[in-house]
């Protein structure tokens, strides 16, 4: 009985497996700034999109439930009157809008700086066709 795994190759040669990885970091290593640029960009939105409860938390404890808003290293603010109230509310809404709206330019960004690097990886980089062809043997043996 034989399983999936060890059907024979019908082509009677396994594939170059050797130094796989050696291979594919020489490659990737002339597009490791925009790879960067996008890794990077990626945990600024990440950080961006796990700040988003923090306005909401304040306005919920600060605003709807006391009469005092203590921001901690931002100050205090009194919320015991309705124009107070709102004060503190257009304040935690426009944090909140400002966090959204750099999550999603950043989340944009990392999505065009991931792009724009498989469009270069996809053309192979600054290699003329020679040095194309030499690397497509070299990858082969």
């Amino acid at each position: 009985m034989t399983g999936p795994t060890s059907r024979p190759d019908p082509f009677g040669q396994a594939p170059p497996t050797a130094g796989i990885y050696r291979r594919i970091a020489r490659f990737m290593a002339e597009f490791k700034r925009g790879l960067g640029v996008g890794a990077a960009l990626s945990v600024v939105t990440s950080l961006a999109f796990a700040l988003l409860p923090w306005p909401v938390r304040y306005v919920i404890d600060g605003v709807l439930l006391s009469n005092h808003l203590d921001l901690g290293p931002f100050g205090h603010l009194d919320t015991a009157t309705t124009a107070g109230k709102l004060r503190a509310s257009l304040l935690l809404g426009g944090a909140y809008l400002a966090i959204q709206l750099i999550g999603a330019i950043t989340a944009s960004a990392s999505f065009y700086a991931f792009a724009r690097t498989a469009d270069d990886i996809a053309d192979e980089g600054s290699a003329s066709a020679d040095e194309r062809l030499r690397d497509l043997a070299a990858f082969r043996a």
